[in-house]
């Protein structure tokens, strides 16, 4: 599902790199809130910048899965100013070799934490990184012994605190010139129908997918189609919006992302479909009858 691509850096994207300094750190994880984890995290950015003011996006991405924590963190990145610090971790690598490391984008957002992937998405709305360094400077670190299991406290909570109080990027260490990409499949068009990728599964269970909801435009609200999962079909309809159908109706509708989602209205789509992020999702014009 990973791959490595090459960055092309210049002297001109490099001067153009926006230091943090705004004091906002936005949190992103897997590691839930029942337990002490999150609340280490905060602690150790305070350590390090007693002015930082802290926002979660969640931290209840489902364990290890890059992917969902991917296309969330990308989802709100550019809702918050340049210079706003992002610490992402969902690293199921810890302690391995993947690399810690610090990107800023070329919207002057800072992403700090692991290169397995996760900042893929968020680099890509930034429209692209203009410097990506590896994590190395010890003075920039949690003191003390480095924990194998915990990067979270030792390097990144840390590291995103300091970005976050102004310290310039280039001092977390050597430039790199790659990053980790995730490999999605992408969506394509079909002679009845569209297929793409479940990038995320909310809250509520709807299925948020790497489908432009431009490609049907031109179908009127109301129009019959089908959703084809995993060998599976449930008959469903093109709305503008969940109430526009009954109770445990399927649908499909363009979402605020600008992609087509699937729901089921005031039910769970993901649950009653068995469906998981990762996996190809069709909407296409019905060809059997519901089961």
């Amino acid at each position: 599902m990973l791959r490595i691509t090459g960055l092309v850096l210049t002297l001109a994207l490099l001067s153009g790199c926006s230091a943090g300094g705004g004091n906002t750190v936005v949190m992103l994880t897997d590691y839930g809130t029942r337990d002490h984890y999150v609340a280490i995290l905060a602690a150790n950015v305070l350590k390090a910048n007693p002015n930082a003011k802290m926002v979660a996006i969640t931290h209840e991405i489902h364990p290890f899965n890059i992917m969902e924590g991917a296309f969330t963190l990308a989802e709100a990145v550019t809702e918050f100013t340049p210079g706003t610090v992002f610490l992402g971790i969902v690293d199921p690598g810890v302690g391995s070799d993947r690399t810690p490391i610090v990107v800023v984008t070329r919207t002057g957002h800072i992403l700090v934490g692991p290169d397995n992937g996760l900042f893929d998405p968020a680099i890509a709305r930034c429209g692209g990184a203009a410097a990506v360094y590896a994590i190395e400077n010890p003075a920039l670190l949690r003191p003390g012994t480095m924990s194998s299991t915990f990067h979270g406290r030792d390097i990144f909570a840390p590291v995103a605190g300091h970005m976050s109080a102004g310290v310039d990027p280039a001092k977390a260490g050597p430039l790199r010139t790659d990053w980790v990409h995730l490999d999605i499949q992408p969506a394509i068009r079909e002679r009845d129908g569209v297929t793409g990728t479940i990038l995320q599964v909310d809250y509520y269970g709807n299925l948020l997918s790497n489908i432009p909801a431009s490609w049907m435009e031109g179908a009127p609200y109301g129009t019959a189609y089908e959703i084809a999962y995993e060998g599976k079909t449930e008959r469903c309809t093109w709305q503008r919006t969940y109430s526009e159908v009954p109770k445990g109706a399927y649908l499909a509708l363009g979402n605020a992302a600008g992609n087509i989602e699937f729901a089921r209205n005031l039910d769970d789509a993901a649950r009653t479909l068995a469906a998981s992020v990762g996996q190809r999702i069709t909407l296409r014009v019905p060809r059997t009858v519901s089961r």
